[in-house]
């Protein structure tokens, strides 16, 4: 991934309001501030608007027609209803769901979690994951598609545009090579990719569209 999501845990240095194992509700009377906190759950009200929202051990909850700023968690999910706009949303352990039309300026990243977009999503930058499946329906996203250890399914008319990639770690850290299960990469007939598609590890290819298989890079040898 091209920058640590662990970075979330110093933004607690930054905290505008204390979580101590509760759900802050944000409503009318609460909107446009940042919340940060170590424990608890963060709910942002249907049509309300925050800045940055960041807990260590808690899951981030975006009603419909909500908007923030950055969104990070280390233990816990992200889930954004319809119509949400955002700037950034990361996690460590957890997953990250979207209803249909999500706008994201920025990226969306976990390490260990999915990533769900329903129809209408536009994202600026990248979605990365490390486990977990990635699932695209008629998304536009302005950077890459990533993964190392999960399946990704990309249907419907979703434009990708820039790579869409699964790795393989170079070295001994902490992102391992499951050298036993190959993951499963299906790209629907009318999906459009700008980039190329990046194949470090053997993957079950599933391409609906046969043209796509010239953008197909492997960058592995067979065992």
């Amino acid at each position: 991934m091209k920058h640590s999501v662990f970075s979330i845990v110093s933004a607690t240095a930054l905290m505008s309001v204390l979580l101590t194992g509760c759900i802050v509700h944000v409503g009318a009377d609460q909107q446009g501030g940042n919340i940060d906190g170590v424990f608890g759950d963060i709910d942002i009200q249907s049509g309300q608007s925050a800045k940055n929202l960041s807990v260590v051990n808690g899951s981030i909850e975006m009603e419909s027609h909500s908007s923030a700023r950055d969104l990070e968690t280390v233990n816990g999910s992200i889930e954004l209803a319809d119509h949400v706009s955002i700037r950034s949303a990361e996690t460590v352990n957890g997953s990250i769901e979207a209803g249909q039309n999500l706008q994201v300026e920025g990226s969306l990243e976990t390490v260990n979690g999915e990533i769900l977009l329903q129809r209408g999503a536009e994202v600026g930058g990248d979605v990365e994951n490390v486990n977990g499946d990635l699932r695209l329906v008629d998304a536009r996203i302005g950077g890459d598609v990533e993964t190392y250890n999960g399946d990704v399914e990309l249907l419907g008319n979703t434009h990708i545009q820039g790579d869409v990639a699964i790795r393989r770690s170079r070295d001994n850290s902490w992102v391992s090579w499951d050298s036993d299960r190959e993951p499963t990469l299906t790209i629907a007939a009318n999906v459009q990719i700008d980039g190329e598609i990046v194949l470090e590890r053997p993957v079950k290819l599933k391409l609906d569209n046969p043209a796509l298989s010239s953008k197909v890079v492997r960058r592995y040898t067979d065992k």
